[in-house]
């Protein structure tokens, strides 16, 4: 639906799918493997499950996808309130 925010990348998802492009890249690159480089890429996704597990995600990735349109998102921003009524102050 047009307006509406389907979903937003935060920093965190960016982060991880840069670091997964570049450790695939460094391994494939020589058309090579070892047992230290599939180590690594193992060990470099153990990372990413266990910092996705306890990850809480961007307060401000929350807030947009809690709006039904962003005119709304826009609207309770200029008008100081949240996106379920309530007052920031």
């Amino acid at each position: 639906m047009l307006g509406v925010a389907q979903h937003l990348l935060d920093f965190f998802e960016i982060a991880v799918l840069l670091g997964s492009c570049f450790i695939v890249n460094y391994v494939t690159a020589d058309a090579k493997t070892n047992w230290a480089e599939g180590f690594a890429m193992v060990a470099f996704y153990f990372m990413i499950a266990v910092c996705a597990w306890f990850y809480t995600g961007q307060q401000e990735i929350k807030y947009l996808l809690s709006c039904e349109t962003i005119a709304d998102a826009l609207a309770a921003v200029v008008n100081g309130t949240s996106a379920e009524g309530g007052h920031h102050g």
